[in-house]
């Protein structure tokens, strides 16, 4: 496996570099160091290592768009254009697969809340697995723009459809609702919500399967999870009246011809519920739509009738939504294994509540706060699901995590970019630091994963490097703080480094911080 993996992950770093997608390149590198140390405990071969400080030093050229990178993909026409952005159909390098690339507009992709929120909703969207979700292949932000990555879908959207083929069928309806609204079901099972779903977001294939998309605005759910819920609902509802009346008018005013006035008084009662005002008057849930939809056209679905309405009690009808929620659910595995917990898993990482927060403490006390333990212990999980979760909720508050690799450098500055609303030098990464610190009255808190990797697989000219940019960067002034993870059997090792000396005595400076200390 370690061999065959390190052939796999040279071959796909080089060809990404070939085409100047460096930080993908060094992705494709830590993704499978880090698949390697979860599953074998052991570090990348020589090789590898050599390959990935090569792409590091490499000076890749990009291909551009507006004057933005974009990272080798070759951008065609477009296909779509919304609110939030432009959408085109593209290739994508090294595989030369046809994808969409979504390019977000630069006032939203710098907004706070989009700079904050990016990484993991994008991880969301990304994790989302439904044969009718369009799945996302890549994104990344950087200053003046974020990029994210689809399946192109052929079929054109469902807008299209109704603008040049007219209404649709009761027949091609019960599809969407099945394939659309199943999906849906699955993605509030999963913890997220999509916000937009509209004719536009409903893409086609071309044998006219259905997919919803554009889930590059979702949000995982939280106080207001029901009404997100309900919305998405309710939007689905909305788009099934649109396509078979062409209108906003009830559907019975503008039925298709192929609907025997039975269906017709049933189905609009379904649409006509789903659009209540009061949410009292409404559905409880996507999946109590979907059933109910279901009941009102019979066996048209080919899945089997479920009864008609008038046979079907409320609690008949919400077992039967907890029962089609539980089985999307049912394909969720909520356990690990040797996997660790990212910020994404943060609602199914239990049992650490008062590690969290001693953590949270040491950091609000220190600008370096080390977690200490032996390989495997769950460092990496309690920084990512227990802590980065807890700093996201302080408003203003920049965090971004970054592994080393054997290119500490360029893993910095692809870290800092995500969170950055300004073009970075590279020349000066303490400049960097203290640069993309600047733009928050809240600061900047700096997560380094796997530390010890600086001593593992980087050389010292470039180690001595980056812990001088760490040490320049928190010895500015409060608005830097920098959290690793550390294997116990390393611990030593920072001793050894000048700059990571300073570094441990700035965090027993006068300011009344503490020693930066191991959380076991």
């Amino acid at each position: 496996m370690t061999t065959g993996g390190s052939i796999s992950a040279a071959r796909s770093s080089g060809a990404l570099d070939a085409v100047g997608r460096k930080a993908e390149a060094l992705r494709v590198f830590q993704t499978f160091r880090q698949a390697l140390i979860d599953n074998t405990g052991l570090d990348p071969s020589d090789e590898l290592v050599a390959l990935d400080q090569a792409i590091a030093a490499s000076t890749g050229s990009a291909v551009t768009m507006e004057g933005r990178p974009l990272r080798g993909y070759v951008l065609n026409e477009v296909i779509g254009r919304g609110a939030h952005g432009t959408v085109y159909a593209a290739k994508q390098p090294g595989t030369e697969r046809d994808v969409a690339v979504k390019v977000v507009r630069a006032e939203l992709a710098d907004s706070p809340i989009y700079v904050r929120r990016f990484e993991v909703d994008a991880q969301l969207v990304a994790r989302i697995e439904h044969p009718h979700v369009v799945p996302m292949y890549d994104y990344w932000r950087e200053p003046g723009g974020a990029y994210l990555v689809f399946r192109l879908m052929r079929g054109g959207t469902a807008e299209d459809s109704l603008i040049t083929g007219g209404r649709w069928s009761l027949q091609r309806a019960d599809r969407l609702v099945e394939q659309v609204g199943n999906a849906l079901v699955a993605a509030h099972a999963a913890g997220v919500v999509h916000r937009d779903v509209r004719a536009a977001n409903v893409l086609l294939d071309e044998a006219d399967n259905m997919f919803i998309g554009d889930f590059g605005i979702a949000s995982q759910l939280d106080d207001s999870a029901d009404a997100d819920m309900i919305a998405d609902m309710r939007d689905v509802a909305s788009t099934v009246r649109e396509l078979i009346s062409g209108t906003d008018q009830p559907f019975s005013d503008a039925a298709p011809t192929d609907v025997v006035p039975a269906e017709r008084k049933a189905i609009d009662a379904v649409l006509g519920r789903a659009l209540a005002a009061s949410p009292r008057a409404s559905f409880e849930s996507m999946a109590e739509f979907v059933l109910a939809w279901r009941a009102a056209v019979s066996t048209r679905s080919g899945m089997g009738p479920v009864g008609t309405a008038a046979d079907r009690t409320s609690s008949d009808c919400r077992l039967a939504a907890r029962q089609l929620s539980a089985r999307a659910r049912a394909g969720v595995n909520p356990y690990r294994g040797l996997r660790s917990f990212a910020e994404v898993d943060a609602g199914e990482y239990f049992g650490r509540t008062a590690m969290i927060a001693d953590l949270c403490a040491a950091v609000d006390r220190s600008p370096l706060v080390a977690v200490v333990g032996p390989s495997g212990c769950g460092k990496s999980s309690l920084v990512h699901a227990g802590l980065i979760p807890l700093l996201r909720e302080r408003e203003e508050l920049l965090v971004t995590t970054m592994t080393p690799g054997a290119a500490p450098l360029a893993a910095l500055h692809a870290a800092l970019s995500v969170v950055s609303t300004t073009p970075l030098d590279q020349a000066d990464p303490a400049d960097c630091i203290a640069a993309v610190a600047r733009q928050s009255a809240a600061g900047l808190v700096l997560i380094v994963d796997q530390f010890e990797e600086c001593w593992t697989l980087v050389d010292a000219a470039e180690r001595d490097l980056f812990m001088s940019a760490l040490t320049t960067a928190l010895a500015a002034g409060p608005r830097v703080s920098v959290v690793v993870t550390l294997r116990a059997d390393m611990y030593d090792r920072p001793a050894t480094t000048a700059s990571a000396r300073r570094a441990a005595r700035l965090a027993r400076s006068p300011s009344g911080s503490v020693p930066a200390r191991g959380v076991r």
